[in-house]
């Protein structure tokens, strides 16, 4: 046993003289204390004694005092983290209603919160423990956490960061944070695959956003690849797809990917399978539909107003500053969600009397007894709610018919009408055209009208087009040349969409309207909830998911050979899967639509209505990488010019919000374009094979030239 040395002059905790024996006991009792707690200041498992009483953490150097006994919890630490959201990855969780946000920091004891594009972000306080990023997996989102993440790591401070990734990772943006060397500093890296949010009865929503964009235009692939993990999910929840058909370009791709999983693993498919049939398609094979003005109750809430939609039901940005929730429940709002507003009016009418029916039959006098009294207060409540949406319809519909009884609204549905009907020439169009534009009309709509006329006349011509594009131009600026260059890109100005002329294409589109339910009897469909949400128009993707049902995939393969793409199939099963033969049995099918681009609330709408014409015989459900309407979709096109713009010899240099470098033809003779640039001419070699340009966010950018040279740039224009 050691031998406890006297009078060695330490005071200790209680006053008294230890020895070095009884020093020694201490030390190890308040190392057993101590050792698996927590620093109040930082939050890690890093304090080393120091003396008696005297701790130091090890990460943040900060001094913790305390007696042998006194010693700090996990409970009672101090850790300050901080939440980074990205909008859309807020709104992915706010519909599945994974957290309540309103109450998250008492819940998880965060600190403070943060948008993603939150100029306090670059000037937050280094003494957090944890940052916490939730954002989707975009490049631009990446290479902004890479620059804090490198800027608070250079702090004395030790920080835990943490990524989640909502609502799927993307192999681009793992490969962003290798290149920048900032993966090891990462603590956890998670995802939690969200593929889509069920948001109707028969609509599934991807959350994709600027899909049409990303997957068209600038030609991401992970995108097809997210759609194949969608279908594969949808596969898992209500069993394998006997049959499966693909129109288009990346369509195919999707189709190829389910190919090649079919051929590596044997997948063990369910025996009952609630869906036999699903059409896959590109959205480039109906841009007509998307550029004509919705005029459905649900579709013009979304063109003047925009619907956010959540997962009990819509939430509308009215009036810019009051949001009305729409439960899908609501038995009003799904009555005339459909239909126009003249036969909105008469619905609300129709339940504005039933209401006042209900008043008058619970309506108490002094000669009311207890149980009737007691009665109507527990209707009461409903009462009330039933007046609130009605209210609320009310003030929508007025809105609405307001925004339709515009003279230049009612115009421009006589000027689609006449495009559906093809009495619009050339001249007609112009005159309306300049009209639109020297009246500084909203350029979004003139494009949209642009993309019309030429679906119709089977593309504008060389001399058309740039007779267009130098008005726009002249009118609206320089700025929107990338717009134009975009559009014409995709195929919107030309004839690379379709394979035929557009009357060609209706008379093979309209010519089925057999009613099934009669026992094979022909007769007339009556089309007129279809046809009233779009000027008289049927969307093509609704006339061919009609085509499948009624005809089989033969003919059907006959009808897209009219639209540019590949088209292929799929069949697991050598059954015949048309409607006939579900008939002879009295059997119900469901048939998947998946739509990669995305779709409009009145196209989705028409999908539904085809259940209620043929009588229940199928039903049709919707997957959708997003719901966009017209504005939405050529925005999405309107890549920014607000980094950094370099003319040179004729041509726009221009670096997109994703640090994508785009070159474009300028005739500045054509366009009588005054270039004034506020920059010193530069003499640099003009090859673009040695010209660098770098992006730097948030800084001003660089521009890297050749040391030899003698030439000259005309100049460079930052727009801030």
């Amino acid at each position: 046993m050691a031998r406890k040395t006297k009078k060695v002059g330490v005071c200790g905790k209680y006053g008294t003289r230890y020895g070095a024996s009884l020093r020694k006991y201490i030390k190890h009792c308040e190392e057993s204390q101590h050792k698996k707690h927590i620093c109040m200041f930082c939050g890690k498992k890093a304090i080393t004694r120091k003396a008696t009483g005297i701790w130091n953490c090890q990460r943040c150097k900060k001094v913790i005092s305390g007696g042998a006994y006194d010693y700090i919890t996990a409970g009672s630490a101090t850790v300050r983290s901080y939440i980074v959201w990205e909008k859309q990855a807020l709104n992915i969780i706010k519909k599945h209603d994974f957290i309540n946000y309103q109450t998250i920091k008492t819940d998880f004891q965060v600190t403070k919160m943060y948008y993603f594009d939150d100029e306090k972000l670059s000037t937050v306080e280094q003494d957090s423990s944890s940052f916490i990023f939730i954002v989707n997996s975009d490049i631009c989102n990446i290479a902004r956490i890479c620059e804090l993440i490198v800027k608070l790591n250079k702090t004395a401070f030790t920080v835990e960061f943490i990524l989640v990734f909502l609502p799927r990772k993307c192999a681009v943006c793992l490969n962003k944070l290798k290149n920048e060397n900032v993966v090891s500093l990462f603590n956890y890296i998670r995802h939690v695959n969200i593929y889509f949010t069920h948001l109707d009865d028969s609509l599934f929503d991807m959350n994709i956003k600027d899909s049409f964009q990303n997957i068209y235009l600038n030609e991401y692939m992970n995108h097809i690849y997210d759609c194949f993990g969608a279908f594969q999910n949808f596969e898992e929840l209500f069993g394998s797809i006997d049959h499966i058909y693909a129109k288009g370009k990346y369509a195919n791709m999707m189709l190829c990917m389910i190919k090649d999983r079919e051929n590596k693993q044997d997948t063990k498919r369910s025996q009952y399978n609630q869906f036999h049939n699903c059409f896959i398609v590109d959205r480039t094979i109906d841009i007509f539909t998307l550029m004509l003005k919705q005029q459905s109750y649900e579709g013009l809430i979304d063109e003047i107003f925009t619907i956010e939609e959540a997962k009990n039901g819509n939430i509308i940005e009215f009036e810019s500053n009051v949001n009305i929730s729409f439960d899908y429940t609501d038995e009003l709002y799904s009555e005339i969600r459909y239909k126009n507003i003249p036969t909105v009016g008469k619905e609300i009418s129709k339940k504005n009397r039933y209401l006042i029916g209900q008043y008058a039959e619970n309506a108490v006098d002094k000669s009311s007894d207890i149980a009737h009294m007691k009665k109507v207060v527990e209707k009461l409540p409903e009462i009330q709610r039933l007046k609130a949406i009605i209210a609320h319809h009310i003030s929508l519909a007025e809105s609405l018919l307001k925004y339709i009884n515009n003279i230049d609204v009612a115009e421009r549905f006589d000027y689609e009408k006449n495009f559906i009907m093809e009495t619009m020439t050339f001249e007609e169009f112009y005159d309306y055209f300049e009209n639109c534009v020297y009246c500084k009309g909203d350029i979004i709509d003139i494009i949209r009208l642009v993309e019309l006329y030429s679906y119709m006349c089977g593309g504008l011509s060389g001399k058309q087009f740039e007779v267009i594009s130098k008005t726009l131009i002249q009118v609206y600026g320089f700025g929107y040349l990338p717009l134009i260059s975009n559009c014409k890109k995709v195929g919107i100005f030309s004839n690379l969409l379709i394979n035929t002329s557009f009357a060609q294409l209706k008379r093979n589109l309209n010519h089925i309207s057999v009613n099934l339910s009669d026992k094979g009897k022909e007769q007339l469909i009556n089309y007129d909830d279809i046809t009233n949400m779009y000027n008289g128009w049927i969307p093509t993707i609704t006339k061919l998911t009609e085509h499948l049902i009624i005809s089989g995939w033969e003919k059907l393969e006959n009808l897209l050979k009219h639209f540019s793409g590949p088209s292929s199939s799929l069949f697991r099963k050598n059954i015949n899967m048309s409607i006939a033969a579900y008939n002879k049995e009295s059997v119900s099918d469901s048939y998947l639509v998946f739509v990669i681009g995305g779709l409009t609330y009145s196209e989705i709408s028409s999908l539904r209505l085809l259940n209620v014409l043929y009588e229940g015989k199928f039903k049709i459900h919707v997957i959708t990488t997003e719901i966009i309407c017209g504005n939405t979709f050529i925005k999405s096109l309107n890549n920014s010019m607000d980094y950094l713009n370099l003319i040179w010899k004729g041509k726009l240099i221009y670096v997109d919000s994703n640090s994508t470098i785009h070159l474009l033809e300028i005739n500045f003779s054509y366009y009588k374009l005054d270039i004034n640039l506020p920059c010193q001419r530069k003499t640099i070699k003009p090859s673009m094979d040695h010209l660098k340009i770098v992006f730097i966010r948030g800084n001003p950018t660089k521009l890297l030239y050749p040391t030899t040279s003698n030439d000259e740039i005309c100049g460079v224009d930052k727009y801030k």
